[in-house]
């Protein structure tokens, strides 16, 4: 178990690493710069869309192969 304490430990030492300098780098001027300036998210609420859009699609996956197990459940259970 300390182990698993561990590992988690240290992939959130490396995510909020890795996040801190994706940040600095956000944050170059340059042609990649305009870039970012021109992003379609242009406030917290474009953001909470995405966020939306992306959970419905997880979702509808989920329900997806949720009713394919059961149909594989159901011809198991028939064939058998």
């Amino acid at each position: 178990m300390k182990t698993n304490a561990r590992t988690l430990m240290v992939f959130a030492a490396l995510t909020a690493v890795l996040s801190a300098t994706s940040a600095l780098a956000i944050q170059a001027e340059g042609p990649e710069a305009a870039d970012i300036l021109n992003s379609p998210v242009t406030s917290f609420t474009t953001i909470q869309l995405i966020f939306v859009n992306v959970i419905r699609w997880i979702y509808t996956i989920f329900f997806v192969v949720a009713v394919l197990f059961i149909l594989l459940a159901a011809y198991n259970f028939v064939t058998s």
